[in-house]
């Protein structure tokens, strides 16, 4: 089975304004069937400083957490992502219609600016349900393939390189 990887973003975690001990969250995000591995990422948009990023992953069906974890991140303004957290969903919930929902608390005394993506690893095959496809067309933007969403205020796919090295993420 052939799998494909994307990144998407929130509109309420992409370029958001935190107060002092300021938190913002997305909607639940649906996650297709077959989705096997998520990864979280502040991006260099992100104010350097001290952040506190949980992940909440649940069924669909019957709201079962499946996942819970909070990751406290320094960021430095030196590089272009930073790694928050590894989201192992094929271990418990592979076969399952799940949502995913992302949340950012402001560790710091002063007013800053954070970017959350998600990058996930989905099989390409009938478990996809249609559910992405059918609302991204590609489009091509200084010479880069991406995927945008057709309706606004949603979330959109964003071409991804995730470099190699050491993250400074820290489990809380």
């Amino acid at each position: 089975m052939r799998t494909i990887s994307g990144g998407f973003k929130s509109k309420y975690l992409t370029n958001a304004t935190l107060a002092p001990n300021g938190f913002a969250s997305s909607l639940p995000i649906d996650l297709p069937n077959g989705t096997r591995y998520l990864y979280i990422y502040l991006t260099n948009v992100t104010q350097p400083g001290r952040y506190r990023v949980v992940a909440v992953v649940a069924d669909a069906q019957t709201a079962d957490t499946y996942f819970n974890l909070a990751v406290d991140v320094a960021v430095d303004g030196r590089s272009p992502y930073y790694f928050v957290m590894s989201i192992p969903v094929v271990n418990w919930g592979y076969s399952r219609q799940l949502k995913l929902t992302a949340g950012v608390r402001n560790l710091n005394s002063a007013y800053r600016s954070v970017d959350v993506v998600v990058v996930g690893v989905f099989d390409a095959s009938r478990h996809m349900d249609n559910r992405w496809a059918a609302g991204m067309k590609a489009v091509s933007s200084y010479g880069f393939r991406y995927a945008s969403t057709v309706r606004s205020g949603v979330y959109a796919a964003i071409p991804i390189y995730i470099p190699p090295g050491a993250s400074t993420a820290r489990r809380r």
